[in-house]
């Protein structure tokens, strides 16, 4: 699904002017990339119209896997000085390929730590072919694209305390983001998503897609697990992917910082996306993590008018109320 957020700025709060998604057609994307510009033209002119919206300024999000990240560490200098030593160094580091140069790559930074003696620095960036089809297709249908940013570093600001890991269930793929004292701690894009789950529910209970779909907004996963007269193989390596991948990767973070157990380091783990709401999703990971785990009901973060009603799918705008945020931030 296509999501679109607006939100507007009166006093300190961020009052929620309009919500509103449509379908992305069949084959709009592929592994995170435009893959048919005509269709998503004809798709966001749609959601335009029906959202009623005001501006033209858009925060986009971008969940990609080859979109780059990394930590690096440089001597202490003023900010100007900064910027050029990594228009200088930034070939090295995202070891960009001998095909590649930095005119193919644009980038970001921010600056996590700053010592007498170092920078502590994260350097995000992506290819210019990656983001170039997302600018020409905002322009085609009037909008400005205000930032580009990555969808998932977004989601801190839905929340005003510290240590959470977002876990965005999306239809094709799963992103990991969290941050420890508000800084960046991991970002982890899995091969893993919500059309899975529906084919191993095809699978399990012989019915086609559509069943498997409305079978998986009507049963708890246990259910799922259990009964049906097919193989369920599929379906349980699916949700062993989900678990184990997020048990690695909060893991990986305990190790770093020596902790005995996931729950000292990050006590939270928030379930974002369109399958977020999956029944007993959230009991089986809070017993394999052995923390607290919430349904992200981004729309808590806002003010709503009287007339305001909200969509029953509050976890599917996540991303979408994170990135209004960030760009009333700006």
């Amino acid at each position: 699904m296509i999501k679109l957020v607006e939100l507007q700025k009166k006093g300190k709060d961020a009052v929620l002017y309009t919500a509103a998604q449509t379908p992305t057609p069949p084959h709009g994307f592929s592994k995170g990339r435009v893959s048919d510009l005509e269709g998503l033209k004809k798709a966001l002119r749609h959601l335009l119209d029906v959202s009623g919206h005001k501006t033209e300024n858009v925060v986009l999000g971008i969940t990609n896997q080859d979109v780059l990240i990394r930590k690096v560490t440089m001597p202490p200098m003023p900010e100007k000085e900064l910027a050029a030593s990594l228009d200088f160094e930034i070939e090295d580091i995202f070891n960009l390929t001998t095909n590649s140069n930095t005119s193919s790559v644009v980038y970001s930074y921010d600056v996590l730590n700053r010592t007498e003696k170092e920078l502590e620095i994260i350097v995000v960036g992506c290819y210019r072919d990656l983001i170039d089809p997302y600018i020409e297709l905002l322009n085609s249908v009037g909008l400005v694209p205000h930032v580009f940013d990555i969808a998932a570093f977004s989601l801190p600001h839905l929340y005003k305390q510290d240590n959470i890991c977002f876990v965005d269930l999306g239809a094709h793929q799963t992103t990991i983001y969290a941050e420890i004292n508000n800084q960046y701690a991991v970002h982890r894009v899995l091969p893993v998503g919500g059309v899975m789950i529906d084919e191993g529910i095809s699978q399990a209970f012989e019915v086609d897609i559509s069943a498997a779909k409305q079978l998986k907004n009507q049963n708890d996963l246990d259910y799922l697990l259990l009964k049906g007269a097919g193989s369920k193989n599929l379906l349980r390596s699916v949700i062993q992917q989900y678990i184990g991948g997020i048990f690695q990767t909060l893991d990986y973070l305990r190790a770093q910082l020596r902790a005995s157990a996931i729950s000292e380091v990050m006590p939270k783990v928030v379930l974002c996306g369109g399958n977020a709401n999956l029944m007993g999703f959230d009991q089986i990971l809070a017993q394999e993590l052995g923390v607290a785990i919430e349904i992200c009901n981004p729309f808590s973060a806002v003010s709503l008018t009287e007339a305001r009603k909200l969509p029953d799918d509050a976890a599917i705008y996540s991303n979408a109320v994170g990135l209004a945020l960030r760009g009333l931030a700006e």
